[in-house]
């Protein structure tokens, strides 16, 4: 059964229609002011940007001089790049299902644009605890992250977090401020391999590309919950994996997520408060299923080696 033969919850055409809305305004906004939006990104950068009340501004500098088919080119180079500098997990079938709770999320997400790539990939890193989206729709998972979630619900949540500032276009704005629109032009187009090696090799050290304001980081997670419940998975899930991480932040592989993400203890309180206020709440886990996937990825949990067969995804039970 396809996803996108799944029904999506009632109020997901109004939200779609309400987001489609809000960026059609957006982008009319910036067409008719697109120099001052350019001087504002040159005297504002990065700094400025992060502080709150700027973001509108940056905002329509993504919309309306990076397209989402430029951003695209630009998360194909920097794709290519890093494959370069990381080993991808040599395991086609949990590759696959990885993938598989991409593109489940993707089907409860309606304020995704079309052109992304939205291609999920789990890189071979049992030490590093960590995920990363980069333009254009590529979402990196660390095999380390797979063996630290306790269930499927929990690596989704994290994937629907990554998946979110890809809908909601974080990536694209905070490079337009950080490099501008030039240096993002030239890399998309192949003629700067030396700034898309740089920046590829940041994610592969530190698993990040970018650092979000707070305000993109709650957006991201408030679009988080929504299309993991959307999607058919227990919410408070995505609450239960912050609360492990800070009760483990004395852990390397640990402290480095957190030094590139805000407090985990605010980010539950968060979730749950979003989680209180859903009318309907799914329980599926995907615990069991979860455990073959672990031992593919190397923690043992029982003899035999899972099959294929044992990682297929089936339609959550909310959502049969």
């Amino acid at each position: 059964m396809r996803l996108s033969m799944l029904p999506a919850p009632p109020d997901d055409e109004r939200a779609g229609s309400a987001t489609a809305a809000r960026r059609r305004a957006r982008r009319a906004r910036s067409r008719m002011a697109v120099l001052a939006v350019l001087t504002a990104v040159l005297i504002a950068g990065s700094a400025t940007y992060a502080c709150g009340p700027l973001r509108p501004v940056t905002a329509d500098v993504a919309e309306a001089l990076i397209s989402v088919e430029e951003e695209r080119r630009l998360g194909d180079e920097l794709a290519r790049e890093l494959e370069t500098e990381v080993e991808l997990l040599d395991d086609a079938d949990v590759q696959r299902y990885v993938q598989d709770l991409g593109d489940r999320l993707l089907a409860s997400a309606p304020e995704a644009p079309e052109g992304m790539a939205y291609r999920f990939r789990v890189i071979d890193a049992p030490d590093q605890v960590n995920a990363v989206a980069l333009p254009g729709g590529y979402v990196y998972v660390f095999s380390g992250l797979l063996l630290a979630a306790g269930d499927e619900a929990e690596l989704t949540g994290v994937l629907a977090h990554e998946l979110a500032h890809v809908t909601e276009r974080h990536i694209a704005e905070r490079l337009v401020a950080q490099l501008g629109v030039d240096a993002l032009a030239q890399v998309a187009l192949g003629r700067d391999p030396g700034l898309a090696r740089q920046l590829a090799t940041a994610v592969a050290a530190q698993g990040v590309l970018t650092r979000y304001s707070r305000e993109m980081e709650r957006e991201a997670d408030y679009y988080g919950v929504l299309y993991l419940a959307r999607a058919g998975w227990y919410p408070e899930s995505y609450a239960q994996f912050f609360d492990k991480l800070a009760a483990q932040s004395d852990r390397p592989e640990v402290l480095a997520f957190l030094q590139t993400h805000p407090a985990p203890a605010e980010r539950a309180e968060n979730a749950r408060a979003l989680i209180a206020s859903l009318t309907a709440v799914p329980t599926f886990t995907g615990e069991r299923r979860y455990e073959r996937v672990r031992s593919r990825v190397g923690q043992v949990v029982g003899d035999a080696t899972p099959s294929a067969a044992d990682l297929a995804l089936a339609p959550p039970p909310a959502m049969r």
